[in-house]
This record gives C-alpha cells, structure tokens and sequence, in this order.
C-alpha cells in the first residue's frame, strides 16, 4: 500500500511540476494510469496500475528519450500455501524501471501518433495471504520478489497541439521480462497527462 501512496504523489507531482516551473524545463514529465494483464495460462484477471515518467525530445527530430517508473497490480488468485497446504490469496504486481526510446510519427494536427520501446528492470512480486487456526486464528502474509532484466515494446496518441503545455494521450506496451525457465509477458494500456517545458516539445506533436 505504501508504494500506490509514494506513487500517487509522484502523479500529482507530475501535473502540478509542469503548471508552475514549466518555463523552465526543456523535458516533459508525466503521469498516468491503466490497466495491465499478465500474459499467462490461467492468468489473474489482471489490475489497475499507475505510473510517471520524464520525457526529452531532440529539437527538430522526431526522437526522444525518457525513463520509466511503475507499479503494476497483475491481480490474485486462491491457492495452497504452507506445509499443512492452508487456503491462500496469492496477489501478484510488478515495478518496472525503465529507459525508454521514442519516434514521433510526423503528421499534422492535434494528434501525434508515436512507436516506443524500452529495457530496463522489472521487480516482481508475490504477496501470499492466508490464516492459520493456532488454535486461534490468525491472520499471515509472506512476500517473495526478484528482480530481472526486460524489454519492452509500444506505441500510443499524444492530443494537444505544438504550443499546449498540457497533453493527454494513451499508451500500449507489450513487456517481456527475462524470467528464470522463461519469459513472464505482460500487456499494459494506460491513460496519461503530460507537461512540456520549453521548448515545447517539439518532438512529441510534429509539424
């Protein structure tokens, strides 16, 4: 729960950075949220995820470079856990870290559309619930997490004309993250508000 709070303010940040100093920044910051769904047979459902991240485009090119940071609900599951095989909520997330890459697809007009890709470390985690009779009962949890390289692939919408300091978009990636045996896959769509600094991104809205 401390992380969806820490990440929380890091959106808010993300909006109110942009309004009051954005004369002074040559980069855009942003924050978003989604939906993201672990790519899996027998898979959770999937779950809401939030994310945040700076953006700076080259002048009169249409690339640009940016980093990345999340945290992913992946949603829960019942299962057995423990040596006496106690019923159990078996909740799964991850928190990616990532250096993103960008091209601006030149067109015209208020919509920009945009191919992204990414590498970076993807945190994962497995939060076990259940109770155990002692004879009172009891509530327990365990965490079990690992860290591992992956890379991750996209493209998205940037609405806002050249001189907006304020964008919205959307954005879908398909992640691959270098598990142990094999890869873990994971597809994310999030919503995102963005701000640019001056230049106004000129990268990220092609003339």
């Amino acid at each position: 729960m401390a992380k969806i709070y820490v990440l929380l303010a890091v959106l808010g940040l993300a909006a109110i950075l942009p309004m009051s100093a954005a004369a002074e920044l040559p980069f855009t910051i942003y924050g978003g949220a989604g939906f993201g769904k672990w790519m899996e047979d027998n898979a959770p459902d999937g779950g809401v995820g939030f994310g945040a991240g700076i953006i700076y485009p080259f002048q009169n090119s249409p690339f640009a470079i940016g980093a990345d940071l999340g945290y992913q609900m992946l949603g829960s599951y019942d299962g057995v856990y423990g040596l006496v095989d106690e019923v159990a909520e078996i909740k799964l997330s991850v928190i990616p870290v990532t250096a993103q890459g960008y091209y601006m697809i030149p067109v015209s007009g208020s919509v920009a559309p945009y191919l992204g890709a990414g590498v970076g470390f993807y945190n994962m985690r497995t939060k076990v619930e259940y109770k155990v009779d002692l004879p009172l009962l009891q509530e327990f949890d365990d965490t079990y997490s690992s860290t591992d390289m992956g890379i991750n692939l996209g493209g998205g919408l940037k609405f806002g004309g050249a001189d907006s300091k304020m964008k919205f978009g959307a954005d879908a990636r398909f992640h691959i993250i270098m598990t142990e045996d094999e890869s873990t896959n994971l597809v994310t769509v999030f919503g995102r508000i963005a701000g640019a600094g001056v230049p106004p991104a000129p990268a990220l809205t092609p003339q």
